[in-house]
C-alpha cells in the first residue's frame, strides 16, 4: 500500500514538527546570539559608527607639559644660536645683569624724550574707497604669515614666532585690515623703524635652522614684504603718513620700544627656556660683532643704524611716490588716495583735503 509514512503514523507527524519548529527556534536564537556579539565587537572598535555609547578616552589637555612641547619641544640645540646651556652661558650671570640693567634705563631715558616730543597730524573723518591693492596685499602677507606658522607649528617651535619680525608682520596685516585713525597712524610711524630686522635679515640669513621645503624660500619672502608693505600704505596715504625727516622722535621712540621688547619681554622668556629668540642669549653665527660684548655693540650700532635706515627709507619713499616719473603717483606724500573727494566745504568756502587751501 502506497502512502506516507505520516498517514499511519499521525503521532510521529507531530513530533517531527515540533522537532522542526524547536529546530527553527535553535536557529533564530543562534543568528540573534551573532548579531548581538557583532554589535558588541563593532561597539567595542575605534570608529564613530558605534551602538553603544563610547568611553571617555583619556586626554591630556592643555597641561604645561603639553603646552612646552609645543613650544620648545622641537627646537634643535645642537645648531648654533638656536640656545641650550653652552648658548644660555655665553655671558655670565653678571654680565647678563649689568647689561640688562643698563639696556632698559637707556630705553627709558630715550623713550620719554620721544614721547614728550612726538605729535600726530589731525586726521578726517571723509568717504573713502578701497583699495584693490591693500586687500591684494593683505591677502598676500597672510597666506607668508599664516605658512611662518604653520612651519612653527609642524617643528614644535611655536616659541619663535615672537621673534621681532613674526611680530612686525603680525602688526603689518593688522596695518591693512584696520580702519584708518590716530592710533593706525601711531602704530604705522613706530613700525617703520622697526625694518632694520628685515634688512639684516637678508643681508645676514640665519638659515641653518631651516630644513621644510620651501622654508627658506619663504624667509626671504617674508622679510621681502616687510619692505614692501609700508612702501605701498605710503603711496596711498591717509593715515599712513610720516613725520619730517628732521622730526626724530618717533624714530627714537621706535628705537626705544624695541629695546624694552628685547629685555623686558623676550629675555625673561629665553633664558629658564634656553631658547636664543632674536639673538638675546648668544649672538647669531653671522653678527659680524660675535663677542662676549655682542649686545653693548648691538646698542650702539642700532642706535646709529636704525635713524638712518628709517630716513632713508622714508627719503627714498617719497621720491618713487612724489618724484620719479614711473611711479609718481601724487604730488605730496601726504596726500590721501583713498578719499572720494579732496574737496570739502567750510562755512560755505571749497577747501582742499590736502593742502587746506581755498578753491
Amino acid at each position: 500500500m502506497k502512502g506516507e509514512p505520516s498517514s499511519q503514523w499521525p503521532g510521529v507527524e507531530g513530533s517531527r514538527n515540533s522537532d522542526r519548529s524547536s529546530s527553527k527556534l535553535y536557529c533564530d536564537r543562534e543568528r540573534v546570539e551573532d548579531i548581538i556579539s557583532s554589535v558588541a565587537f563593532v561597539s567595542c572598535q575605534p570608529s564613530d559608527w558605534t551602538l553603544s555609547k563610547p568611553e571617555k578616552m583619556p586626554s591630556q589637555g592643555y597641561t604645561i607639559a603639553v603646552i612646552k612641547d609645543w613650544l620648545v619641544g622641537g627646537v634643535d640645540f645642537t645648531l648654533a644660536g638656536n640656545g641650550g646651556p653652552v648658548c644660555t652661558e655665553f655671558t655670565s650671570a653678571t654680565r647678563r645683569y649689568v647689561e640688562f640693567m643698563v639696556g632698559v634705563a637707556f630705553a627709558m631715558i630715550l623713550g620719554t624724550w620721544a614721547y614728550k616730543n612726538c605729535s600726530l597730524p589731525e586726521y578726517r573723518s571723509s568717504a573713502r574707497r578701497d583699495r584693490t591693492g591693500r586687500k591684494l596685499l593683505l591677502v598676500i602677507v597672510s597666506l607668508v604669515f599664516g605658512m611662518e606658522v604653520a612651519y612653527k607649528f609642524s617643528t614644535r617651535t611655536v616659541i619663535f614666532l615672537l621673534n621681532p619680525c613674526h611680530v612686525i608682520t603680525a602688526i603689518q596685516i593688522y596695518l591693512l585690515a584696520a580702519a584708518p585713525s590716530r592710533l593706525v597712524t601711531a602704530i604705522f610711524r613706530i613700525h617703520i623703524n622697526f625694518l632694520n630686522g628685515a634688512l639684516l635679515a637678508l643681508l645676514f640669513p640665519v638659515t641653518n635652522t631651516l630644513f621644510l621645503p620651501f622654508e627658506t624660500e619663504i624667509y626671504f619672502i617674508q622679510h621681502f614684504m616687510m619692505l614692501v608693505t609700508p612702501y605701498y600704505l605710503m603711496r596711498i596715504g591717509g593715515a599712513y603718513t610720516i613725520e619730517k625727516l628732521s622730526d626724530f622722535s618717533w624714530t627714537f621712540g621706535g628705537y626705544a620700544i624695541m629695546i624694552l621688547y628685547h629685555f623686558l619681554f623676550l629675555f625673561p622668556i629665553a633664558l629658564p627656556l634656553e631658547v636664543n629668540l632674536s639673538q638675546v642669549l648668544c649672538p647669531a653665527i653671522s653678527d659680524p660683532f660675535y663677542g662676549p660684548d655682542y649686545r653693548l655693540w648691538t646698542l650702539i650700532h642700532q642706535a646709529l643704524f636704525v635713524p638712518a635706515l628709517c630716513k632713508i627709507y622714508c627719503a627714498t619713499a617719497t621720491f618713487f611716490i612724489t618724484k620719479f616719473p614711473w611711479t609718481r603717483c601724487k604730488s605730496n606724500i601726504d596726500h590721501d588716495l583713498t578719499l572720494l573727494t579732496t574737496v570739502e566745504t567750510k562755512n560755505g568756502i571749497k577747501v582742499c583735503h590736502h593742502c587746506n587751501c581755498e578753491m
